[in-house]
């Protein structure tokens, strides 16, 4: 025997299933839509503050070589060159002054120092890249004995002497944390 279906419960069982299925489906697609555009708007942001920082970064390490340019041109010994540098310039904490042979000659630092004109910097990287005719060099992160705090060193070839300049990392760090989504991110 044959069982008979009515058009009438056919007819409720498909309006039914679409008004459950469709709403259902409406709020996947309209789910994965707004997940997709705050991907989006995340990697956005995320590509905006790199290039924000890029610039930043780029123009303090522009900012520090045009320093050392006037440094090479304008040093004299002993004058207040080196402490109007370092007055004027909150990121950079210390420069000294070597001679051919790695000896402090000239120096200054805007906190107390560790160190003081003669001592030895001979055995630092900086100055031996400087020594292996390279006429600048960056160094990598490194705890500074001048003013204990991570630094950075940026020397440079001088006529007779080698100059160093040391920049604390808290500066470069506060910098990126001034670049924050909308999402604290």
């Amino acid at each position: 025997m044959k069982k008979k279906y009515s058009l009438k419960k056919l007819i409720l069982l498909i309006l039914i299933s679409f008004a459950i299925v469709m709403p259902i489906s409406i709020g996947m697609v309209s789910s994965y839509n707004f997940y997709n555009s705050e991907i989006e708007t995340i990697i956005h942001n995320q590509k905006q503050t790199l290039k924000q920082v890029a610039i930043e970064t780029n123009e303090l390490l522009d900012k520090i070589d045009t320093i050392s340019k006037y440094i090479q041109s304008n040093y004299k010994v002993n004058s207040d060159l080196l402490k109007n540098i370092i007055n004027v310039n909150e990121n950079i904490t210390s420069i000294i002054i070597l001679n051919n042979n790695g000896i402090i000659t000239d120096l200054y630092a805007n906190n107390n120092t560790n160190i003081h004109k003669g001592f030895d910097y001979s055995n630092k990287k900086y100055y031996k890249k400087i020594m292996n005719n390279k006429s600048f060099y960056w160094s990598d992160l490194f705890f500074s004995t001048i003013n204990e705090s991570q630094s950075i060193a940026y020397s440079f070839k001088m006529n007779e002497y080698i100059g160093v300049i040391f920049i604390k990392l808290t500066d470069i760090d506060s910098l990126i944390k001034i670049f924050k989504n909308t999402d604290n991110s």
